[in-house]
Parts: structure tokens; C-alpha cells; sequence
């Protein structure tokens, strides 16, 4: 390897060495924002995940750093899942720590403790009155469930201490109640977006969505341990991150978003023209059927035309309104349809074009082939020699639908002997009749001619 090789590659090694260095571990950061899904079941709050009663939350998987409350140093750290939903009145729940062993000594202080605590305001710090959801575990008691928690200044305490209410519910469960075996918790909560108790320490969410603080944090009291997510890498004691207002992730609840749909005349759609609710971030596919003599022409979203895609998929991310645009079909008339001249005079043609959307674009065709420069809605005809010519007209609009008109036919005949000729401009029948008038006007004038160059040869004698 040649020098200038070799410094590039210790360069490159150098900044890869860095980055896999200070680069989070993946599965250890949440997304931010979470957005909680829409409760389409309401779970049981008993501590155990049962099939189907969690598929429609938002699920992400985490890790806990388990620090020393002494020193901070880096004990383990322990996966987590957490699932999060929500209706129109209660946040819904459940937190998995995986892999931890399970206190089961009977000593009030050989406990484990989690909760799900909540940054009301947003501002980044915890603040008196911030609120939060908690459990204490221990055999002793099986287990004290503290649904608001509130944040005093210097610790978290508990508005049922205070003579308030417990207005949500909470639950737990281990897979192994043996004593030091290894096994998951699961935590469920049910927490009321609005308290019934009405204290400073319950939520006092009336509209959504709403963003808020969050943070889990999971303790080992009788192993000095503690666990955070989301962690501050500036602060090496989780315990400190409690108290000291570390900044949190972010949990937007939703409500259901409602989908308006509209059309025009001419059409309509599946699902049904009318107003649709839908959870958070679906994808909702709208169809547009048009009716017999009408074609689909757009889509406007929210007043913005988005295009002509059939179906069209509208991200429910808040109320939208989906409008269905028709238009009768696009179709064009040319005039005269019949027409006979003589040599050397000119026919225009005009046409009538509805339905469509505007503006629309012209050719014009003679027989089969292109007429050059022939594009605007009308086209004069001047013939360079007798015969039957054909003509048609394609237009195409705004949405590129064409239209190709009736075929309009023109008969060309060379002026009568003697330089006298009647006009054939205006368009004629192709009735038996007509042509018989064509021809005895025809008749009529050679008789005519014959006649006065016999008259003229008699006075010659």
C-alpha cells in the first residue's frame, strides 16, 4: 500500500472508530415523537399482555442503563418494550422490563419500583406539579400503585398521600415469582386525561393531540441500581435525572382524525362520500367511480389539487377533506360535414368541443396524415387540385383525454367551360336531390353558353 493510500485509510478508520465510539446504541433510543396509537380495544388492566388487546398501540422496543446510585457507573442494562394508545378519555399503557431478576425477599426494602412519569407543560424540565404514574412492588404488600404522581421540587410523591384520588389504574406481573430467578415484568396503566378529582396533580387534557414529557424509569432499590429511558449521556447517576429535571422524550397523544370526502356531479367513490374518523397515521385509499358519460379528472386535498391518481392514499395525520373532481367526457363536433367547391375557392371548418377539462389542444387532419401548423379550432381548407378529401379533427385536453371529431367530407371540381362557374362554397346536401339541383344548375349553364355562341355564329352569316 502506498503512503497516500495508507493515510487515507487511517483517516477513514479514524472517523469510522469515532462514530461506532459515541453512536447511541439503536435499540436503546426511542424515536421522538412517539405517536401514541388509537384505542380501538380497551385492555384489561391486570398485568398480563393478552392476545390482541395491545396490536393496536404503538410499539418500540428500549433498553435501560442500570447505573449506581453511588457513583453512576454502569452496572448493566436491561431491554424494555413499550406499548402506548389512547381514546378520546384515557391513556393506555404497558411497559415490559426483560431479563431482570425478581425481588422476592420479604423485606420492605428489598423492592422494585417503576414509573411512567409525564413533563406536563413541555418545557423540558421537571417542574413542581409535573405529573407521572407509578407502582412499588414487594411481596410484603403485593403492591402499591401510585396513579398520580407529582413532582415536589426535591422528590416524587403521590396526591392519594395528600388525601386525593387514584384516578387511573395500574397492574403488574412477573413470569418467575421465584425467589433471584431471572423473568420479565409487565406493567399496565389506564391514566385519565382528565382527572376526576380535578387536583393540581392530574392531567387537565381536554383537546388533542397533545404533546407531552415522558420518561420510564425503573429502580433495583436493594442492588443501588437504577434505570432511565430516555437517558442523559451528561448525567451518570439516573437517580440524579429524576430530580434534576433531565430532558425527556416526547409522547404526542392523538384523537381519531376525520376524513371528509366530497365530489362533483358525475361520480362518486369507496368509502362513500360523507365524513370518515380513523386512528392516527392511516393510510386511508380512496376509489373514485365516475358515472356513464362522465370521466374522474383530479383529486383536491384540503382545497390543493394533488393529481390524478386513482385510488388516491390520504395519511390520516390530522382532518382532511378529499374532494372528487368529474367532468363529462371530452367530445368534439366539426362543421361543415358535407361540402363541394370548385377548384382554387376555400372551405373553413369550425368545431364545438365539451366536456374536459380546458385547456384543450387541436390538430387537424387531412385523409390520415397531420395538417402542419393546423392547431387551433379552426382551419381553412384550400385544395391544390380536384378530388374528395377527407377531414377530421383530434383534440386533446388539460388531462390529456383525446377526442377525435366526425369525418367531414369536401368535394373539389374544376371550373365549368367558358370561365363561368356557380359558387359551391356553402355546404350541400348528399341527398339524391341535392346532388339532381348540383347538376341541372350545371346543365343550365351550358345550355346557356351553347346558346349564345349559336346566336353569335348566325349573325356572323
Amino acid at each position: 500500500m502506498e503512503k497516500g493510500e495508507l493515510i487515507s485509510f487511517l483517516v477513514l478508520f479514524l472517523i469510522v472508530s469515532l462514530w461506532v465510539w459515541t453512536a447511541p446504541c439503536a435499540f436503546a433510543h426511542l424515536e421522538s415523537p412517539i405517536d401514541s396509537g388509537w384505542a380501538t380495544t380497551t385492555p384489561t388492566i391486570d398485568g398480563n399482555i393478552a392476545p390482541v388487546e395491545w396490536t393496536d398501540a404503538t410499539v418500540r422496543d428500549f433498553t435501560l442503563e442500570m447505573r449506581s446510585r453511588i457513583d453512576g457507573a454502569l452496572n448493566r442494562t436491561l431491554d424494555g418494550r413499550f406499548y402506548v394508545k389512547n381514546n378520546w378519555t384515557h391513556i393506555h399503557a404497558a411497559i415490559e422490563i426483560l431479563n431482570d431478576d425478581y425481588e422476592a425477599e420479604d423485606f420492605a426494602n428489598k423492592w422494585n419500583g417503576l414509573a411512567l412519569l409525564f413533563e406536563d407543560d413541555h418545557d423540558g424540565v421537571v417542574d413542581a406539579g409535573d405529573n407521572g404514574e407509578g407502582v412499588t412492588t414487594w411481596t410484603g404488600s403485593p403492591f402499591y400503585s401510585k396513579n398520580d404522581l407529582y413532582y415536589t421540587g426535591s422528590y416524587w410523591d403521590a396526591d392519594a398521600n395528600a388525601g386525593q384520588t387514584n384516578d387511573g389504574s395500574l397492574a403488574w406481573s412477573h413470569t418467575n415469582a421465584v425467589q433471584g430467578a431471572i423473568g420479565n415484568w409487565t406493567f399496565e396503566m389506564m391514566i385519565p386525561l382528565v382527572g376526576s378529582d380535578g387536583d393540581n396533580y392530574d392531567f387537565a387534557i381536554t383537546t388533542l393531540p397533545k404533546t407531552l414529557g415522558f420518561k420510564i424509569w425503573f429502580q433495583e432499590p436493594s442492588k443501588g441500581l437504577d434505570g432511565v429511558y430516555p437517558d442523559d449521556p451528561a448525567i451518570n447517576k439516573n437517580m440524579n435525572e429524576i430530580s434534576n429535571g433531565a430532558t425527556f422524550g416526547d409522547l404526542t397523544i392523538h384523537p381519531l382524525y376525520t376524513l371528509t370526502i366530497t365530489t362533483t356531479t358525475g361520480g362518486t367513490t369507496n368509502p362513500a362520500p360523507g365524513d370518515h374518523q380513523y386512528p392516527y397515521g392511516t393510510l386511508v385509499d380512496v376509489l373514485a367511480t365516475p358515472d356513464a358519460g362522465y370521466d374522474f379528472d383530479h383529486w383536491e386535498l384540503d382545497t390543493v389539487d394533488v393529481g390524478t391518481d386513482n385510488p388516491y392514499s390520504v395519511l390520516m395525520d390530522q382532518n382532511h377533506t378529499l374532494h372528487a373532481v368529474f367532468v363529462e367526457e371530452l367530445s368534439v363536433s366539426i362543421s361543415p360535414t358535407d361540402v363541394a367547391i370548385i377548384l382554387g375557392d376555400s372551405v373553413t371548418f369550425t368545431s364545438i368541443v365539451s366536456g374536459g377539462t380546458p385547456p384543450y389542444s387541436y390538430q387537424w387532419y387531412l385523409d390520415t396524415s397531420e395538417v402542419s401548423g393546423a392547431m387551433s379550432s379552426s382551419w381553412t381548407f384550400t385544395p391544390t387540385s380536384t378530388g374528395i378529401y377527407y377531414v377530421y379533427l383530434n383534440v386533446t385536453d388539460y388531462r390529456d383525454r383525446v377526442a377525435i371529431s366526425n369525418t367531414a367530407r369536401v368535394t373539389v371540381i374544376s371550373m365549368p367551360v367558358g370561365g363561368y362557374s356557380v359558387s359551391l362554397r356553402e355546404a350541400v346536401s348528399t341527398s339524391p336531390l341535392a346532388c339532381y339541383t348540383v347538376l341541372l344548375v350545371i346543365f343550365g349553364v351550358m345550355v346557356s353558353v351553347i346558346r349564345r355562341k349559336r346566336v353569335g355564329s348566325s349573325h356572323f352569316y
